[in-house]
């Protein structure tokens, strides 16, 4: 769609929970605002049903799911009028007082932001878990989550989250809600994850972005900015109607106000300042402090008795873990999940030319892929959610010559936390007689999900410490705003989606304020919004914290350097890797046929990478994968790089496994075939080979260091399981070819 003007007061580009909030109040303030998004509206029934898994998709068929394989994460965002709220899981959680210690702007506190919570509360009129209309109960899975919990210990940390759900009407015809939207009541048919179609999910354009229309707003949807620069005081804006066959049209405003979502605000403006130009005194700061919210998923397999998965809200309840452990703070909010039954086509979702460059054996030997898990399992699996205080140190960046977006994520450096989520997960799991299985893009790829991005122009004091201040305002260009969760400065460890309409009600109320005549403006709402006690502020934490997850658990990790040479261009290169790899679950990592790890570090390859060598983008990492026969095994590596020149490679490797004499294990474990293969087909390929030398192996052996999730018993344990997996493999194979060799 193309705007009904070329010029506007202020321009709101995206309508997620910052662009709502922006456009509603904007227009509330008689401001002259068009609204801009790349998404198409979806009314009353209008939701896609999928057939097939890419009918959700937004870049094939304009469905609400936008999913993005980068390299070191999976990134899932919403795509459409009302951004992530169409498919998020309802869920208005506020973080505790402690979270705005760090990293936030002098002003932040729980307690100053307590009544902007109360008034989105107000504005998505949220409310716990109803009872299911037909059965008169409350949802099996919470039931059975809220028993499991309790049996572990951990009742007084438990909550009823609030949920921007419409429980009244159930099964009735759609009525306005008190903003005049028709919406019905749920009817807890569990699609809440591929969007409602009888409205009953509380989604922002049956609220701020109803009432922006109301007063005036001007709206685009199926439009898409693709440049923005400052002109004559003002901005000028450029973008797509993706409705019309992708026309560009340009408008200009006095204000713009920038609410993609936390990736895709951040690489606009990374392209307006490094590829385009137009704004070239952004901070520097742009891209850094990037969080993935600590996010975790999990599926319990054959529990005792059915979890209905597919019933009710996709989260009803959840509890709290929070200690202290090895001097750092962790703290999760574990929560039961849900999904569309038509949602089982989507989750294992990967990039195909990722999953392709894993090599034949990593999923061939997979027994359960999590599609048929989901099918075959039906509504007895369980889905668990998780959250937690990640280090919020990743990266997003423009990459090479052709500026590819790259978000870069340490894992490693995450592994305590990963371990402790996925321990607490394997501890419900079991309490409901379950078996942990995770996604994968985790257990195959090691590749963390991240439906709950954060960060990359988050506030600060200065351009020295931030890309906006306090206010959401960009440094050095008056007029031009970030309000959505690219703002927050780290991990929330819960739901963000409350804390981001928040934090932007706050912003917009003091840019509005700075307007003639608007001195002691204030969103209309604010006399109605009651003041709330949230459920989460009555969790009690015990003194010393929350005990350590029961079931066993932990992980390991190590650092692995091999050099050697490769051939490319009919030339012998000098070529090394130094990666560390993390397996963030051993129990998990031993039982998998895949026995897989997350690989991250850097590749260096003569006159191919540069000096330094080039950062290891999603690499995973295999041990002992079953080889051709019962006498072999392979150790493998897949090691996506780009070059100096932002072409993609992927450095391959293979430790072919077996022998008659101990000598043999050891060059098998110490000598690597790799291939070097550009994703350019007509790039051409290289191959060599790399080696461990005695010096590297007592470093790589050192290096090791087993991840506990909180039980200092645990540690020996994880040492001895890891060796007693690699020693008792490496012994039955060298006993299978003895045995080969006396026959």
């Amino acid at each position: 769609m193309i705007l009904g003007k070329d010029s506007y007061e202020a321009i709101v580009v995206g309508s997620g929970f910052g662009g709502a909030v922006a456009a509603c109040r904007l227009a509330q303030a008689g401001v002259d605002v068009g609204v801009l998004e790349r998404g198409r509206r979806f009314p009353l029934g209008g939701f896609p049903r999928p057939t097939v898994r890419a009918d959700l998709l937004h870049w094939h068929h304009g469905g609400p799911y936008d999913i993005r394989p980068f390299n070191d994460v999976l990134i899932v965002q919403g795509a459409g009028y009302g951004g992530g709220s169409l498919i998020y899981a309802n869920v208005q959680v506020r973080p505790p007082a402690d979270v705005f210690d760090t990293g936030w702007p002098a002003g932040y506190s729980r307690a100053s932001l307590d009544a902007y919570y109360d008034l989105v509360a107000y504005m998505l009129d949220i409310e716990p878990v109803a009872k299911d209309p037909g059965t008169g109960q409350l949802p099996s899975k919470t039931r059975q989550m809220e028993a499991a919990v309790s049996r572990v210990g951990r009742e007084a940390q438990s909550f009823r989250p609030n949920l921007a759900v419409r429980f009244e009407g159930a099964g009735e015809a759609p009525a306005p809600n008190k903003f005049g939207a028709l919406q019905s009541g749920c009817l807890h048919c569990g699609d809440c994850d591929i969007g409602c179609n009888i409205g009953a999910k509380n989604t922002l354009d049956f609220n701020y972005l109803h009432i922006a229309e109301q007063h005036g707003a001007d709206v685009a949807t199926e439009a898409e900015v693709t440049w923005l620069a400052p002109e004559d005081g003002r901005f000028q804006l450029r973008y797509r109607d993706h409705a019309e066959g992708g026309a560009d049209a340009t408008v200009s405003a006095d204000q713009v106000i920038l609410c993609l979502g936390s990736v895709n605000s951040t690489e606009f403006l990374l392209r307006c300042r490094d590829q385009h130009r137009t704004l070239p005194r952004l901070s520097a700061k742009l891209g850094r402090g990037y969080s993935a919210n600590g996010d975790f998923l999990a599926l319990g397999l054959n529990p005792s008795e059915p979890f209905g998965a597919t019933h009710g809200p996709t989260i009803t309840t959840a509890y709290v873990h929070d200690r202290e452990q090895d001097g750092r703070h962790l703290r999760l909010t574990v929560e039961d999940g849900g999904y569309s039954t038509r949602l089982a086509r989507l989750l294992p979702f990967t990039h195909p030319a990722r999953v392709a460059r894993i090599g034949r054996n990593a999923l061939r030997h997979e027994r359960h892929p999590i599609t048929s898990l989901l099918q075959e399992e039906g509504d007895t699996t369980v889905v668990l959610l998780v959250m937690g205080n990640d280090s919020s140190d990743g990266t997003i960046e423009l990459a090479g010559p052709h500026h590819r977006l790259r978000v870069r994520w340490d894992t490693p450096s995450n592994l305590t936390l990963y371990s402790t989520e996925t321990a607490a997960c394997r501890e419900l799991i079991a309490e409901l007689g379950g078996r942990l299985e995770l996604l994968q893009n985790w257990s195959v790829l090691g590749q963390p999900s991240a439906p709950h991005n954060l960060g990359g122009c988050h506030m600060g004091s200065s351009p020295a410490n931030g890309v906006v201040d306090a206010d959401g305002r960009v440094f050095d260009y008056p007029g031009l705003h970030v309000l959505d969760g690219a703002v927050v400065p780290g991990a929330v460890g819960v739901n963000p989606s409350h804390t981001i309409a928040a934090v932007a009600e706050r912003c917009i109320e003091a840019t509005i304020r700075r307007m003639p005549g608007k001195e002691r403006w204030r969103a209309p709402e604010m006399a109605d919004a009651p003041r709330i006690a949230p459920p989460e502020d009555r969790v009690s934490i015990p003194a010393s914290g929350t005990a350590a997850p029961a079931a066993a658990g932990g992980g390991i990790r190590w650092r692995e350097t091999m050099s050697g040479t490769v051939t490319l261009d009919e030339s012998e290169r000098a070529a090394a890797f130094t990666v560390t790899i993390s397996v963030p679950d051993l129990p998990a990592f031993v039982a998998k046929p895949s026995h897989a790890g997350n690989a991250a570090g850097t590749v260096e390859v003569a006159g191919l990478t540069g000096e330094g060598g080039a950062p290891v983008e999603g690499g995973s990492f295999h041990l002992f994968l079953a080889g051709r026969d019962a006498l072999t095994r392979e150790m493998t590596y897949t090691l996506p790089f780009h070059d100096a020149a932002g072409r993609d490679w992927t450095l391959s490797g293979v430790k072919d496994v077996r022998g008659r004499r101990v000598l043999d294990f050891w060059h098998a474990t110490t000598r690597l075939r790799v291939r070097l293969e550009p994703r350019d087909a007509a790039s051409p390929a290289g191959s060599g080979g790399l080696r461990l030398g005695i010096r590297e192996v007592a470093r790589l052996v050192a290096s090791m260091r087993p991840v506990s999730p909180g039980r200092p018993l645990d540690l020996p344990v994880i040492a001895w399981r890891f060796v007693r997996f690699f020693g008792g493999t490496l012994a039955r194979l060298y006993i299978a070819g003895r045995k080969e060799q006396r026959a």
